[in-house]
């Protein structure tokens, strides 16, 4: 598709994106009074209108395989990271849930204040050892909240069917919390770059993995659970669109 086209629908997208943040800051302002579940209900909702908009405007639309395999109560979801879109999906396929993100997104005016009333966890990467002590402390907490914590072991966004060695942060987490582990992987990358403002049209493909249980990620080093789960990565990364 013509790409001038691509970057006027883009554009078109942003601006009214634009306007639900906007109207969308009192909303979360006064739902900081009321129970995180209420707050999520709110989140969850602006997450499929805005991934709604990305699919009539843009035309990404979207097919996924594997939803029955997430167990009930809270998890770990292991994702590959390519893109925005996937944190717009993530919060309306999965249960109650909360994403790991660096501390620098707080201090992204609106949004920011929308991540602080949330229960993501801001890490400062630059902490080292106290960081991860925080990180397994603050997700304690969550999954006796009941809240499902959404992590991207890769550590940033990455190049569409682009691969890294995954960060210890994430797997650390997993032996530390117990929780079953769910892996996700999707090509979101091909219609939604990664440092791109054109957004192009195509059906983004994702598929969720069977859990693996607190029992075997207790038989495997750190180093042992990351190759697991970037094998699963490269084996069934999506091809096509």
């Amino acid at each position: 598709m013509n790409v001038i086209f691509c970057a006027f629908r883009s554009l078109l997208f942003y601006m009214i994106l634009a306007v639900t943040i906007v109207l969308g800051f009192p909303i979360i302002f006064f739902l900081a009074l009321f129970p995180f579940r209420v707050r999520f209900a709110f989140i969850r909702s602006w997450t499929c209108l805005v991934r709604n908009l990305a699919k009539w405007i843009c035309g990404i639309r979207f097919k996924i395989e594997g939803l029955e395999n997430i167990p009930a109560g809270p998890v770990l979801i292991f994702s590959r990271h390519e893109s925005a879109w996937e944190t717009l999906a993530f919060s309306d396929w999965f249960p109650m849930n909360g994403f790991v993100i660096k501390k620098e997104l707080l201090s992204i005016p609106l949004l920011g204040w929308a991540f602080r009333v949330s229960k993501h966890i801001a890490i400062d990467r630059g902490r080292g050892v106290k960081a991860m002590m925080s990180l397994i402390k603050q997700g304690k907490t969550r999954a006796q909240e009941g809240i499902s914590l959404i992590v991207f072991p890769e550590g940033t966004r990455m190049a569409q069917g682009e691969f890294r060695a995954l960060h210890k942060g994430g797997a650390g987490l997993a032996k530390a919390l117990e929780l079953p582990v769910v892996p996700v992987v999707h090509n979101a990358g091909g219609c939604w770059k990664r440092n791109g403002f054109v957004k192009y049209p195509g059906c983004i493909s994702v598929k969720v993995g069977k859990p693996i249980s607190p029992e075997h990620i207790r038989a495997l080093s750190i180093d042992q659970l990351n190759e697991e789960v970037l094998s699963w990565f490269k084996a069934n990364y999506p091809t096509e669109h």
